[in-house]
């Protein structure tokens, strides 16, 4: 004959914590029988069990760390790839840094900083562009002022010269 037993829930809650706290190595050390002659030998295997059982829980609390990091990480990407993606659909023309530089890396940001605005070389070069051509119309200017004044010059020289000529000749 069979008999159905029930538990309330908060017996299942108890068992279920009981299995977290299981360890397969304690367990197993249960079962091991220690002679009084085998003693010595069974208790260097009970010590090297120990160290395996040791180090076991170290490598894995070391890879929970590491698995919980990952999805911190992994979290955190996909909360900065949908902002991007908002802040890039709000403005299609030019992205908003102050906008960016809520979520963006220390790394990102500085390269950001270290970027050279594009505008602003544009603007320096048509600004040298611009004094390039004021310089060769002055050039320009300068040079045909130089040759009026140069042609004024050898008019006045022209001009000397024929008076001085004109002096010494008695006639």
């Amino acid at each position: 004959m069979a008999s159905l037993v029930l538990t309330d829930s908060s017996q299942l809650t108890s068992d279920s914590q009981h299995l977290g706290n299981f360890d397969p190595v304690d367990w197993l050390l249960k079962f091991v029988r220690l002679d009084n002659l085998h003693l010595f030998c069974m208790g260097s295997v009970l010590r090297k069990a120990e160290v395996m059982r040791t180090n076991f829980k170290w490598y894995m609390k070391k890879l929970n760390n590491e698995l919980v990091s990952w999805s911190q990480l992994g979290a955190e990407r996909r909360t900065n790839k949908k902002k991007a993606k908002l802040d890039l659909a709000t403005s299609t023309l030019e992205l908003n840094l102050a906008n960016c530089h809520e979520f963006l890396t220390d790394d990102d940001k500085r390269s950001i900083s270290m970027t050279v605005d594009c505008r602003d070389i544009l603007k320096t070069y048509e600004d040298m562009k611009d004094m390039a051509a004021v310089n060769a119309h002055l050039k320009h200017k300068m040079k045909h002022r130089t040759k009026c004044l140069l042609d004024r010059v050898d008019a006045a020289i022209a001009v000397t010269k024929a008076d001085i000529c004109h002096k010494d000749d008695p006639d």
